[in-house]
């Protein structure tokens, strides 16, 4: 009896395997007669069968080329219907090219079983495709897929985002949250089964902040970047009390602790660097935006620290989410300082971001059902576009743009297309169309300004080019001083590309004159200009400006010895530049006067 069970065990599974269908014959009952409604679930087996085999580029081809055959033919399927099926092919090849070994030598493994669950759903594929990135280590992204989903039978289905968010995450060393720890940082493993036990945990019980079905992936990567150990977190959860709503008031919760400052003692000194320390003697801004972010995470909400330069030096503050769809931006940040940006670190990639990319990315109009479809239509036009379809991809994107005219993707493929064809008067139609419909989001409007520019420039059309850089920096100026001082400093690197450096030069004193009353930024860019003059045999020109221009620094900012003594160093750098021993020497002796 027993013998016989176990032959008929071995014949059930001898014929599940033998049932799993090849690519090849996948690929025929793809292509073979029948709706295209019939064949919804086909991209998820041909995945998993193409990722099994290691034929990733034939699985890719197979699901690339029925996109592009299906969507030039007619149908009797409603286009809407029609789109959103073929978004599911597109999605399939996307995570094909995504999991494929970019080394031969060294192919991704992926168990059967995990491999099945990631791609259970079209929903999933579809989540897959969005997240997963090139900047991502993938071994290790599936590696900690795999440690997850042996950690939790019963919960990895509901969790599944978490486990993704901490896989995206954790696939590369976490970077510190600041550079003024010193050398008491606490040490920690990853130890990411806790961690992800830990946030589980949290999203279950009433402590959690944050509700886990209102965050996406995208905004659990700023909840499980958490580069401290877990007793931290523990710490955080059981000891920081206080709503959601009201997190921005962790930060001012931290004393400010004006000595160190005054002692110019940037480096936390109090030994090891916990959040627990931190609450009882208090902290300069580094440490305020640190504990009011790492808390916040310990506690489910998504936050991110931000540090930038400003009218007084630098500064850090926090941002995190405190509703459903809004993040609070500005926490901590002293608005006289005028930060025209906050830098930070994507927790996927580990590049910078900055508050400007969040503000983008929380515009309702990017989650609302009308920009799913939009979303459908851009995933089609990729595959499109690298297929040559040129035009069938542009019919794509219009739609998705007339659909959702805040969404970037559709734009840049469609730019993209008009490059590849080499027609640059159309890219730069696309260009310009593209910056008026982002002028609320001045970051993406003048990168495509700039982009516009250097086409026109590489067509000749050098004159235009220049209005294109000088209207944009006029428009942004104002509030966003950092993007000017990057249009005009691109205008200044064409100046010199060209051979015209004096109009380089002018257009440096003008920018410097237009900053004058922005602090402590304006020094770096006086370095700029010095270095500027020297280099192209302008330095006389530039000890002239520098006369008139750190005589009116000093009437702007007043004669303190302080501010002497660096306006000074500036003017004794500009005549040593000239080689003007004599206004050198008056200006050595001004500054021994200095009491």
């Amino acid at each position: 009896m027993k013998n016989m069970s176990l032959q008929i065990l071995f014949i059930i599974a001898t014929t599940i395997l033998q049932s799993h269908a090849s690519v090849e014959e996948l690929s025929a009952e793809l292509n073979g007669t029948g709706k295209i409604t019939g064949k919804i679930n086909l991209p998820r087996k041909i995945v998993i069968e193409s990722i099994k085999s290691g034929q990733y580029d034939k699985g890719a081809k197979i699901l690339s080329d029925y996109t592009v055959k299906t969507f030039k033919m007619p149908s009797r399927v409603l286009l809407s219907q029609k789109i959103k099926i073929l978004a599911v092919f597109a999605d399939g090849a996307t995570c094909i090219k995504q999991l494929a070994p970019k080394n031969s030598s060294r192919p991704i493994t992926i168990r059967d079983d995990v491999l099945k669950w990631l791609f259970n759903s079209n929903q999933r594929m579809r989540l897959l495709a969005e997240t997963l990135s090139n900047d991502d280590n993938m071994q290790e992204v599936i590696h900690i897929i795999e440690t997850l989903y042996d950690t939790d039978p019963s919960g990895r289905d509901a969790f599944f985002n978490l486990i993704m968010a901490i896989a995206v995450v954790w696939d590369q060393p976490r970077p510190r949250i600041h550079h003024q720890i010193g050398p008491y940082m606490l040490q920690y493993q990853p130890e990411l089964h806790k961690r992800y036990k830990f946030f589980k945990n949290l999203y279950m019980s009433n402590i959690g902040k944050s509700l886990y079905r209102e965050l996406d992936i995208q905004s659990l990567c700023f909840v499980v970047d958490t580069p401290v150990p877990i007793s931290e977190l523990e710490w955080a959860r059981d000891n920081v009390k206080g709503s959601r709503s009201n997190w921005n008031k962790k930060y001012s919760q931290i004393v400010y602790d004006h000595k160190r400052l005054d002692r110019g003692i940037y480096i936390w000194p109090h030994g090891k660097y916990s959040l627990a320390n931190i609450e009882k003697l208090g902290g300069i801004c580094v440490d305020q935006a640190y504990y009011a972010a790492i808390t916040a995470r310990a506690h489910g909400i998504p936050a991110l620290y931000f540090s930038g330069p400003g009218r007084r030096g630098g500064h850090a503050w926090f941002s995190y989410k405190k509703g459903k769809n809004n993040w609070a931006l500005d926490c901590g940040r002293y608005l006289y300082d005028k930060y025209a940006t906050g830098n930070s670190i994507n927790p996927q990639t580990n590049r910078k971001m900055t508050d400007h990319d969040v503000d983008y990315t929380c515009d309702h109009s990017l989650r609302s059902n009308v920009y799913q479809t939009a979303n459908c239509y851009a995933r089609i036009a990729n595959i499109l576009m690298d297929h040559g379809e040129y035009a069938a991809a542009r019919s794509c994107t219009k739609e998705a743009r007339r659909l959702s005219k805040k969404y970037e993707l559709p734009w840049d493929i469609e730019i993209e297309t008009w490059l590849r064809e080499g027609n640059k008067n159309k890219a730069i139609i696309t260009l310009e169309a593209k910056a008026k419909a982002f002028s609320k989001y001045p970051d993406i409007s003048t990168a495509a300004r700039k982009k516009e520019a250097k086409l026109l420039t590489e067509l000749g059309r050098t004159i235009e080019s220049e209005k294109v850089l000088r209207r944009q920096a006029k428009r942004v100026m104002q509030d966003r001083d950092d993007l000017g001082r990057e249009i005009v400093a691109n205008s200044i690197k064409n100046a010199i590309e060209t051979g015209d450096v004096r109009k380089a030069r002018k257009d440096m004193e003008n920018l410097l004159t237009e900053q004058k009353e922005e602090g402590s930024k304006i020094f770096p860019l006086i370095q700029v200009y010095l270095n500027l003059t020297k280099k192209t045999g302008q330095p006389h020109e530039a000890a002239k400006f520098m006369r008139r221009y750190t005589r009116e620094l000093i009437r702007t900012y007043g004669e303190t010895a302080n501010n002497k003594q660096i306006i000074y160093a500036i003017l004794l750098q500009a005549y040593e530049n000239d080689n003007d021993e004599r206004g050198a020497t008056k200006v050595k002796k001004d500054i021994a006067r200095i009491k």
